[in-house]
């Protein structure tokens, strides 16, 4: 199969990605059309051509960058109508390798993030193509809500896929759907990728340590109750202090739960 949706695909995109720039917020720092300094950089550099300002960028280089580092790189002429346009879009914002494993899990079949004959195979054989849209904006709209700048640029980035949605199961069952539009204005052209997921307040690691610092709170109060005949004179100071051992390892163990499920949640979202 050989997709024809590139051309309305990159179009729909640049009205997305807006035109240049510089949010400090902004992961992927500063941008032009999508495109964002360092693989600017990085595609200079393959063509031999000395590193410039992004926002200098010709629309003839942007074009290709579309082109190769996201259209190709989901291997998009391969992927039904509508389909290919969900996965091109996600690849822009979020990255190929996640936008790939959100297809997968949309198929049920192990997200590795690489597109091979597996992929392929499962794609030509589920021809609910509009279901397997709605699965992917599911869990695109998951691994959104977990990045910490959710409540900065998640108006946007919601709108973006609402709107992404529709066109692309349109595009899928061959009618027109509503035109891009523009998300640039509240945050919507903003990369969102796995390396700004929100993590606990408290790692696994740290939850560990707090766990090791509980069992070490209770040894204190056993030590507190072997001596605490030795010293019946400061006996109502001794409770007070008992107590208050207590409840520090009571918060230490809450903490240590809370970031374990929470590291959880993340891990069902990503993996």
């Amino acid at each position: 199969m050989v997709s024809t949706t590139y051309t309305e695909a990159y179009k729909r995109e640049r009205v997305y990605e807006g035109g240049n720039d510089d949010d400090p917020q902004d992961p992927g720092g500063r941008t032009s059309r999508g495109i964002i300094q360092r693989e600017y950089d990085a595609y200079r550099r393959r063509k031999g051509l000395s590193p410039q300002d992004v926002w200098k960028a010709s629309e003839s280089e942007i074009a290709e960058i579309y082109r190769v580092q996201y259209w190709d790189a989901v291997q998009g002429d391969e992927l039904p109508p509508g389909i290919d346009m969900f996965v091109f879009d996600g690849a822009v914002n979020s990255g190929p390798k996640q936008s790939i494993k959100w297809l997968q899990r949309a198929l049920d079949i192990t997200a590795d993030g690489v597109i091979g004959q597996v992929t392929l195979d499962a794609l030509e054989a589920d021809d609910d193509h509009d279901q397997i849209i709605a699965k992917m904006a599911t869990a695109r709209s998951a691994f959104l809500r977990a990045l910490k700048t959710f409540p900065r640029f998640g108006r946007g980035w919601m709108s973006r896929v609402d709107n992404l949605t529709k066109a692309s199961q349109a595009l899928a069952s061959g009618s027109i759907g509503p035109s891009p539009i523009s998300v640039a204005d509240f945050g919507g052209h903003t990369k969102a990728r796995i390396t700004n997921v929100a993590t606990p307040p408290v790692s696994v690691e740290t939850g560990a340590a707090t766990t090791v610092a509980t069992t070490t709170a209770s040894g204190v109060i056993d030590q507190i109750q072997s001596v605490a005949s030795q010293l019946s004179p400061f006996q109502d100071t001794l409770t007070v202090v008992k107590y208050i051992v207590i409840a520090i390892a009571v918060i230490s163990a809450g903490i240590t739960i809370y970031s374990i499920i929470r590291r959880k949640q993340i891990n069902a979202v990503l993996e």
